[in-house]
Parts: structure tokens; C-alpha cells; sequence
């Protein structure tokens, strides 16, 4: 990709230039991921809380409409990276070339609001339900507010300014969740989930504009046809074509389920997929801003590009991979605590989910080495690949229910691990001795774990509510974990490696001399 050459003007570029994030990198870095995760940790908390209530006051179908729409809406969502991936992975960026990705994207934000009201009524139609027109209309208009503000968090990522992102999305979140369950304890129903999405979108947007301080210039047509933006959107158009891909066949599911066995049905399904994957979102989600950023700064540099990732793969699947695999063997406590008997359905869905979740984690990291080294094109190619497979999957399990479906997802996780690996260290500077040897150990250590505590289960006390039981569990699976992990071979280096690590980035991430 050909890099623009940046304007002479100093104070055009005062927010889109970088020397000085690289001369900050591991201070940027570690205090980054230390906000990001801890921002994470605490959205997680509200959601919990927040679904706890609702789950008790609202009815599966409530979920399950916002879903028949909210596959469509997310889908649209999809489109920001669309401007933040070109944004943040830029070496140099030019004031004149950072409006003109406003424009475009002011214009696409427009045209992907029109789509949204457009299917709406085609929704309508496909799973008879009337309510889906109206729920349409009103996450059209969330969408477009949120996607105005877009090339703000580019910029906000580009400068590495976690602590703003954190406060935004926090903010976004308490926001959403007072609004859903203010309007959910007053009768609201389903409104009461639509309107906290829509808050939420609405909060990030104003509050990107709000707290970044560039601003675009007027359009300018020249500035459009500058080759370096052309090549701009092009690597934002791989990226988010991709994106996009990946995102239908995962959601081909959503689809299958509520055509055939309707919204009641579908709201459990997709419950039992969002706790499923949240794990891994809850660490993957908050380390890819960090992580793109910094490899992006760092990708001429091989030897220290590959540090950075063993690392950033070690810390990651360390912590997420014995989470998920302690689902699989918690379903049944995590559902009742969680949702309430109203839910227990789920229940079988989740232990399948989570084992799909398991698998398909080490393919979705691979975008943390696709978009920092500029490889949207393969990255789309795996993408148009992989997506069917997942999608017949689905497609065929749908014949044996929800549950079918779940299996559908697992097995086609786990038969694209090898080849999705392998395809994305083909252009890397990392091999697959780099990316296994940071992770093989947590993988087998947790999957262990997971078997140990299955076969201790019938031989545990039983304890009185499904949360203390979730914790007692919880607590002899670390412990069982943690002691696997240091006897396996090299696992007590390799958690002094990264006890070593942890320090050095808290020491990094503290701003005093």
C-alpha cells in the first residue's frame, strides 16, 4: 500500500501525527492494555448486572425480536473499521486526507441508515413479525448517529488515548444500562433493549466528538482523488469486507433459528452465544486497539514485532481459553444464576457454544496480525473461505434444533483452526513455533482442567443457590489449572516470563519518573 505524503502545515497535524506515540510505545502500550482490559472488566460487571435484572423482567421473545433486527444493525455496525482500521495503521496522515475519510464515511453512514429501514419491512415479511418495522426504523437512526462519530475513535485509537476510549465507553455503557432497565421496570418490554442500544451508540458518537479535538475541513473533491486516500479505502474496504463476511456466517445461525423456531427460541439461543463468546471478548475486545496500534508502530521491526506478540498471545489465551472451558463444565450454574429458571433451555446451548468459542479464538486473533501488517486482501480471501463452511455447518444443524445448530458452530470452529493458523502466519513475521509456543500450554492446561473438574462434580458438596456452587467450582478449577500450567513442560519459565512481563508493563503504565 502506498503511503501518503503528509502535509507541510505542523498544526493540521498536530492530532494525526505519531512520532511521538513511537517514542512512547511501551509506556502507550502498557498503560493502554492495564485501561482497556480494566475498562472491560467493569463494562462486564454493569452487563452482568444489567442482564440479571432484565433477564428477570423481560421475556426471552423480547431478546429474541432485538435479535431479528440486531443482526442486521450489527452487521451495518461493521462498516467503522471501515475509516478507524486505515486510520490507526497509517504511518503518516495528512489533515486534508483524514477529512476526506470523514466525508466518505458521512456519506456511507447515510446510505447503510437507508439500507437498515429498507430491510426492515423485509424482515418483517421473513419472520412475520410485524414489530421488527418499527424496531427497524429506530436502530437505523441509532446506527447513523453512531457511525458519525467513527473517524473521531480512529483518530482516539491512532493516538492511543485508551484513558478517553475507557471513560467513552464506560460512559456508554451505564448509560445504556439505566436507560434499559428504567424503561424495562416501567412495562416497556422489548423497547426497553432497543432504546438501550441506541443509547449506547448515541453516547460513543457524541462523546468521540465531544473529546477528540480534530476536526475535518470542508469536502474537497481533489482531496478524495488523492491516491493515497483511494489506497486508504481500499485497505479499509478489505479489511471491513472481511469483516463483514466472517460476521454473516456467524450470524447465519441468528437467521436459521429464528426462521424455523421463532423469536422465543432465538432469544435464548443468542444469549447462550453472547456468554458463550464473552471470555474471550472480554480480553480480545479491549487488546485489539492496543494491539494493532502497537504492532502497527512496531511492524518494520521483526525481532521486537515478534516479542511483542508472544506476549500479547501469552497474556491473551492464558486468561480467556480456561474461562471458556470452564463454561463448558458450568453451563448449568452460569445459566441459573445469570437468567433465572425462565432460561434453562439455554442451558445445552451454552456447553456447545463455549465449545465453539474455544476454538474459533484462535482463528479470530489472527486479525491482530493481519491488520497492523497490511494484509486486508489475504485476510479477505480466508474470509471468503472460511465463512461457507461455518454457515453450512449451521445450516445443517438447524435439522436437530438450537442445539443442533450450537454443534454446527463447535464443529466448524474446531476443523478451521489448523488451516486459519497457518494461513495467516504465511505472510507473518511470526511462525507457528512463535504463535503455538505461546499458547499451547494454556490450551492444554485448561482443557485438563475442564476434565478433572467435570469427573470431581458428582463427588463435590452441593451447595444451596447456583452462585456459590458456581464460585466453589470456580475456585478448584483454578487451582487446578494454575498447578497444571507450572508442571507442564516449561510452564514455570514461562510464567516467570510473564509474572516478569506484567510488572514491567504496570511499571511502564505509570506515568511518574
Amino acid at each position: 500500500m502506498s503511503e501518503p505524503t503528509p502535509i507541510s502545515s505542523p498544526e493540521l497535524d498536530e492530532h494525526l501525527g505519531v512520532d511521538g506515540v513511537n517514542r512512547e510505545l511501551k509506556h502507550r502500550s502498557a498503560r493502554g492494555g492495564l485501561l482497556m482490559v480494566a475498562s472491560y472488566a467493569v463494562q462486564l460487571l454493569i452487563g452482568i448486572g444489567t442482564f440479571y435484572i432484565l433477564a428477570r423482567v423481560l421475556t426471552p421473545s423480547d431478546f429474541g425480536y432485538l435479535a431479528m433486527v440486531a443482526t442486521v444493525a450489527n452487521l451495518v455496525v461493521s462498516f467503522r473499521e471501515f475509516l478507524i482500521a486505515p486510520t490507526v495503521q497509517m504511518k503518516d496522515l495528512s489533515h486534508e486526507q483524514a477529512s476526506s475519510l470523514f466525508w466518505v464515511n458521512c456519506v456511507v453512514s447515510v446510505a447503510l441508515a437507508i439500507l437498515i429501514a429498507a430491510i426492515a419491512p423485509f424482515l418483517v415479511w421473513l419472520f412475520k413479525e410485524p414489530r421488527l418495522l418499527n424496531i427497524g426504523l429506530v436502530l437505523a437512526l441509532g446506527v447513523l448517529l453512531h457511525m458519525l462519530g467513527m473517524m473521531h475513535m480512529g483518530v482516539l485509537r491512532r493516538q492511543m488515548q485508551f484513558g478517553v476510549i475507557t471513560f467513552i465507553e464506560v460512559g456508554a455503557m451505564i448509560a445504556g444500562s439505566i436507560t434499559g432497565i428504567g424503561m424495562a421496570l416501567r412495562g416497556a418490554g422489548y423497547w426497553a433493549l432497543v432504546m438501550q442500544q441506541v443509547v449506547v451508540w448515541t453516547w460513543q458518537s457524541a462523546a468521540s466528538w465531544w473529546l477528540c479535538a480534530w476536526r475535518p475541513s470542508r469536502a474537497s473533491v481533489s482531496a478524495i482523488r488523492d491516491p493515497a486516500v483511494r489506497s486508504m479505502l481500499r485497505y479499509g474496504q478489505d479489511s471491513t469486507t472481511s469483516r463483514i463476511i466472517i460476521y454473516i456466517s456467524r450470524n447465519t445461525d441468528n437467521m436459521f433459528v429464528g426462521y424455523f423456531l421463532g423469536a422465543s427460541v432465538l432469544g435464548l439461543y443468542q444469549k447462550a452465544y453472547q456468554w458463550a463468546m464473552m471470555p474471550f471478548w472480554q480480553i480480545f475486545l479491549p487488546m485489539t486497539p492496543v494491539a494493532v496500534s502497537s504492532f502497527s508502530r512496531i511492524q518494520d521491526d521483526p525481532a521486537r514485532y515478534r516479542q511483542y506478540a508472544h506476549i500479547t498471545l501469552l497474556g491473551m489465551f492464558s486468561l480467556a481459553l480456561p474461562a471458556i472451558a470452564l463454561l463448558m463444565v458450568e453451563s448449568d450454574n452460569t445459566i441459573l444464576f445469570l437468567m433465572g429458571k425462565q432460561w434453562i433451555d439455554a442451558i445445552p446451548m451454552l456447553r456447545m457454544q463455549s465449545i465453539g468459542a474455544y476454538f474459533s479464538s484462535f482463528t479470530l486473533v489472527t486479525m491482530w496480525l493481519y491488520l497492523p501488517e497490511g494484509r486486508t486482501w489475504q485476510q479477505l480471501k480466508w474470509s471468503i473461505f472460511s465463512a461457507p463452511v461455518t454457515m453450512i455447518a449451521v445450516g445443517i444443524g438447524v435439522k436437530w434444533g438450537a442445539v443442533g445448530v450450537s454443534t454446527g458452530f463447535a464443529i466448524a470452529s474446531f476443523l478451521l483452526v489448523p488451516i486459519g493458523v497457518w494461513y495467516c502466519l504465511k505472510g507473518s513475521p511470526l511462525t507457528e513455533r512463535n504463535f503455538w509456543g505461546a499458547i499451547w500450554r494454556a490450551a492444554a492446561g485448561s482443557i485438563l482442567a475442564a476434565i478433572a473438574l467435570w469427573a470431581l462434580r458428582p463427588v463435590l458438596p452441593i451447595l444451596p443457590t447456583p452462585f456459590w456452587r458456581l464460585v466453589f467450582h470456580s475456585g478448584i478449577y483454578g487451582a487446578i489449572y494454575l498447578t497444571l500450567w507450572l508442571l507442564l513442560p516449561g510452564g514455570r519459565k514461562d510464567f516467570g516470563l510473564f509474572w516478569r512481563q506484567t510488572r514491567q508493563l504496570r511499571a511502564s503504565a505509570d506515568p511518574r519518573p
